[in-house]
């Protein structure tokens, strides 16, 4: 009788297991056909944000979504079905918030169909399949007469899928009006070849940067020689600015007095106008390409190290992968942002590149606030800007935090004063011969002193926003596309949103997927760094002063005994060697401990990884088990 209740209960507890399994599988297949959604992303990358609700709240006038996608299995690949499906479910949302104004049409363009003529007229193209048919995966959104289109979704744009369609449905409501961005620089930044000094017979192609600016903004390129900047201008950009004649800085002050917003970028040493120089062309060592606005520095009580690039060993690039390849401390891979502001430009930014960048210091003018956006670590020093292109050993060598703020990029904010408060330059040549009334009139009628409130961002770096600094280009089903290493252009993108007023899809493009890095284990090459430094450096000074030590001797001798080592020099040699092999010995040593703490670290987060759900599941089964016997034995 014992043993028949026994196999009861078994019998029971299987059932149990099995009925379990069923309501899961059923769950899942009730929920998989149903229309709600639950967003775990940390981002909420699949919930509109409040910025795309705030505008399509303001819709007056119906705007119609359609949505071409290949649907035959045979023609939509595996890996695209289910970004397919994700971007169907998000315009789902469009059209739930969209209050009745939002019309989503879905298209599938099979060979010669009204679909197909349907996507080509609203400038939606397939991808070439090896097969010969063509693949479908755009949107073409349309208000009154107006269509915006987005020819192909890429997987890689995942991340910025809502604000790509937020983008197009606010060009398509605002027609063909764009906001003005002025770009006064000597770089090929906008195509072209502008430099003087230049090669003549290559144009450039523009930079990808100004590509996806001008899909929100018309770019208006400035004259460096510019005596007016235009009223309609919602934001100036000053890029490398050098050498810039009186008139010109005299006509970007007006503009800032008149309630214009900037931005400076300067830099410490360019490399993209310093390959692109005559001197490099012709073989020479190119001169460092530094720019700096002093005038404007000086009038808000800022200074730039425009001689001098900034060394950061906790932000330096480096391969995680091959602790070997030394560091790169002028070259900055800058993923901490913990102390950096709220900025709503920077507060989703995790990634930026800097290369040979200066920094900025000192406190602003009376009636300005500074707000630091980016700063260099406490482990960073300033060095000169031609020892950059020298290599991460040669930077390290001579390397020695100084504990001095260093200022990346910063919002500059309030009511500035003019740099020219004498007036125009030109009228201390014109004002010859007037009257001191005429002349006090005239300065009075023409120079507006202060400006009303404004804002002026300051970056120390040009070259993360040149292409090889920023993005790599890629072959996907036969087209090129851009992939973005890093979030350079991104962050440029908020920041001349910002200053052009587009806040609500400022806050679109500022929710992206994050890069999640092995920080403990940067932390640890940082501390190995830190560690040996002082050693290297010791030894690096022994050898000099064996060096000077040999050659002081040896500049005692004559003639032939130049060529004959004392004893004291072969001592001082043999020293030398010994203490450098000892000292390359422990580095190796240091290495190859510091090559096993990471494989161990990587292999148990590969073990996590892997074992996670399943002694998750175990966990469950045991604890339902647990309980279930507990409830029998009472």
């Amino acid at each position: 009788m014992p043993s028949s209740k026994k196999f009861q209960r078994q019998i029971f507890s299987y059932a149990g297991l099995a009925l379990l399994l069923c309501a899961i599988i059923a769950f899942n297949a009730i929920i998989s056909r149903s229309s709600l959604r639950a967003d775990l992303t940390e981002e909420k990358l699949y919930t509109l944000s409040d910025g795309t609700k705030a505008i399509i709240s303001k819709l007056d006038a119906p705007v119609t979504l359609r949505f071409y996608r290949s649907r035959s299995e045979n023609r939509m690949p595996v890996q695209l079905a289910s970004f397919a499906d994700r971007i169907r479910s998000l315009l789902g949302e469009y059209a739930k918030h969209g209050n009745g104004k939002i019309v989503l049409d879905e298209l599938d363009p099979t060979p010669d169909s009204d679909a197909e003529d349907a996507a080509a007229m609203d400038n939606v193209s397939g991808q070439p399949m090896p097969n010969g048919e063509k693949l479908y995966l755009g949107l073409a959104v349309n208000f009154l007469d107006k269509t915006v289109s987005i020819p192909f979704f890429f997987p890689h744009e995942e991340a910025t899928v809502e604000y790509n369609i937020t983008s197009a449905i606010s060009e398509a409501v605002a027609g063909d009006a764009k906001n003005k961005i002025g770009i006064l620089t000597e770089l090929p930044l906008l195509g072209g070849n502008p430099m003087s000094y230049m090669r003549k017979n290559k144009q450039d192609a523009p930079w990808i940067i100004a590509g996806e600016l001008q899909k929100r903004f018309e770019l208006v390129p400035i004259s460096p020689n510019a005596d007016q900047i235009p009223a309609d201008i919602k934001a100036l950009a000053l890029i490398h600015p050098k050498n810039l004649s009186e008139k010109t800085l005299f006509a970007v002050d007006q503009y800032l007095m008149r309630g214009g917003k900037l931005l400076i970028a300067l830099d410490s040493y360019c490399l993209t106008e310093s390959r692109n120089s005559m001197q490099a062309m012709m073989g020479q060592p190119p001169p460092p390409g530094s720019s700096s606005i002093p005038k404007f520095l000086h009038n808000w009580k800022l200074e730039f190290s425009d001689t001098k690039v900034v060394a950061d060993v906790s932000n330096a690039m480096r391969d995680i992968n091959n602790p070997e390849a030394g560091i790169f401390p002028t070259v900055l891979d800058i993923r901490d942002f913990a102390g950096a502001s709220s900025d709503p430009a920077i507060s989703n930014i995790k990634h930026l590149n800097m290369v040979y960048c200066g920094a900025f210091s000192g406190s602003p003018a009376d009636g300005l606030k500074i707000e630091k956006i980016v700063l260099a670590s406490n482990n960073s020093a300033l060095v000169d800007s031609f020892m950059s292109e020298m290599g991460g050993s040669q930077v390290m060598r001579d390397f020695k935090k100084d504990m001095t703020e260093k200022i990346l990029i910063a919002k500059l904010s309030g009511k500035f004063k003019t740099a020219f408060p004498d007036g125009p330059p030109e009228e201390k040549k014109e004002a010859e011969g007037k009257s001191p009334e005429a002349e006090k009139t005239e300065k009075k009628t023409e120079t507006i002193k202060e400006s009303p409130e404004t804002v002026v961002v300051l970056l120390s770096d040009v070259d993360m926003f040149a292409d090889e600094f920023c993005v790599q280009k890629q072959n996907f089903l036969g087209s090129t596309i851009i992939q973005p290493f890093n979030e350079n252009l991104l962050f440029l993108q908020n920041i001349i949103e910002q200053l052009s007023g587009a806040p609500e899809l400022l806050a679109i493009r500022s929710r992206k997927i994050r890069e999640r890095p092995f920080t403990r284990i940067v932390e640890k090459l940082n501390e190995a760094q830190e560690k040996y430094q002082q050693e290297i450096q010791r030894l690096e000074k022994s050898r000099e002063d064996v060096e000077a030590r040999i050659n002081e001797i040896q500049r005692g001798k004559t003639g032939s005994q130049q060529f004959i080592l004392t004893r004291e020099q072969k001592e001082q040699i043999e020293k030398y060697r010994r203490e450098a092999a000892e000292t390359a010995k422990k580095l190796k040593q240091t290495k190859k401990e510091l090559r096993k703490d990471i494989d161990r670290m990587q292999m148990h987060i590969q073990i996590i990884n892997t074992a996670a759900v399943p002694l998750a599941l175990i966990a469950i089964g045991i604890g339902i088990w647990l309980n279930g016997r507990r409830r029998r034995s009472k």
